[in-house]
């Protein structure tokens, strides 16, 4: 019997915890069926202990990558559960999210979690 996984990450960085998913879509949108519940709910709850907690999706054709709050997705999600859309189109990413560019690593979303923990220490 298979085990459903938590997320792809989940580990140390400057001494906070950080957990998060990637995703991939090659679509305008993102479709909220590519997170699981269950990782959803990882991250939420993950979040509420102080940990760092976030999604990181790529719109592979527009070569375009982000660090999405976890209150961002589930926003949508919740939506989606009360009869909303059942996807997140890429404007809203532009808004809500914060893009991630290429840097230190391959995808720099670490600068993304610098920026965000010095918001928190001022």
């Amino acid at each position: 019997m298979l085990e459903k996984s938590t997320v792809d990450y989940d580990g140390v960085y400057k001494g906070n915890s950080v957990v998060f998913e990637a995703k991939s879509t090659t679509e305008g949108r993102f479709p909220l069926k590519l997170l699981k519940d269950h990782q959803l709910d990882y991250l939420i709850s993950a979040e509420k202990h102080g940990v760092i907690a976030f999604v990181l999706i790529e719109f592979s054709k527009v070569r375009k990558y982000f660090y999405c709050p976890v209150s961002f997705i589930n926003h949508y999600y919740v939506k989606s559960k009360e009869g909303g859309h059942k996807s997140i189109p890429l404007a809203d990413f532009d808004i809500y999210a914060f893009e991630v560019d290429r840097g230190r690593v391959s995808l720099d979303y670490l600068a993304v979690v610098d920026q965000l923990q010095e918001r928190k220490s001022s």
